[in-house]
């Protein structure tokens, strides 16, 4: 397999783990304030896979209810025992669109399409759009030596905890202690997959109150 292939099914995985972590708090803990959910949530990413992603941080805020100007999920998100969108389908197609802002950042370190390469995209896909207005992105800083890509988003996501009372209760998992501990883990492919699909089947469970139909195809493969 191709080393952009790999990188884009791993980044399709991470972001898959991400969103069932959300859907889950989501629809389980209704009454939990929102802290509760936040910090719920690092928790959880940081003991599964290692990683506790911005982008995926101001979708928590947007699906718990946070952001008004933008109730992208809630919107998203089918109303409990609606099977004409199955939630779990639904979460592991939004995973393809956030894993494709990912592999277009590890296209701009390539070096096939020149020097430097700057790829964009034009979409008609207004969902799209919507996840990408949730983090939206005012710089892009290409390390190209290093072949890494840092971004700082329009809205400071510290900020924006900090003005619901959020921060204070999650600061500790963003100190340089805890995000050397992060960098020196390694969670394999074969191991986020199954955690996938157990997330997957927990969501499913609580959304429907049954078990996984077979026609969902399981997390990893490519539908």
């Amino acid at each position: 397999m191709m080393q952009e292939e790999v990188l884009r099914l791993w980044h399709r995985q991470d972001a898959h783990f991400a969103l069932l972590l959300i859907a889950i708090e989501y629809y389980e803990n209704r009454h939990s304030t929102l802290k509760e959910k936040m910090l719920w949530l690092v928790e959880m990413l940081e003991k599964v896979v290692g990683r506790i992603p911005d982008r995926e941080l101001m979708f928590a805020l947007d699906a718990f209810g946070n952001h008004e100007k933008t109730p992208f999920f809630k919107d998203q998100w089918p109303i409990r025992y609606n099977r004409k969108q199955n939630i779990v389908d639904l979460v592991r197609n939004m995973s393809w669109d956030i894993s494709f802002f990912r592999t277009m950042q590890t296209w701009a370190t390539s070096k096939v399409n020149g020097d430097f390469s700057i790829p964009y995209f034009l979409t008609f896909d207004w969902r799209l759009a919507g996840m990408n207005d949730i983090y939206s992105c005012r710089i892009l800083l290409i390390d190209d030596q290093n072949e890494r890509v840092y971004s700082l988003p329009q809205s400071n996501f510290q900020l924006q905890l900090k003005d619901v009372g959020c921060w204070e209760a999650i600061a500790p998992f963003f100190s340089e202690e805890r995000i050397k501990y992060r960098l020196s883990r390694k969670v394999s492919y074969e191991e986020l997959e199954s955690h996938c699909r157990d997330a997957e089947e927990k969501l499913h469970s609580l959304v429907y109150g049954d078990g996984m139909p077979d026609r969902i195809v399981v997390a990893g493969s490519c539908a």
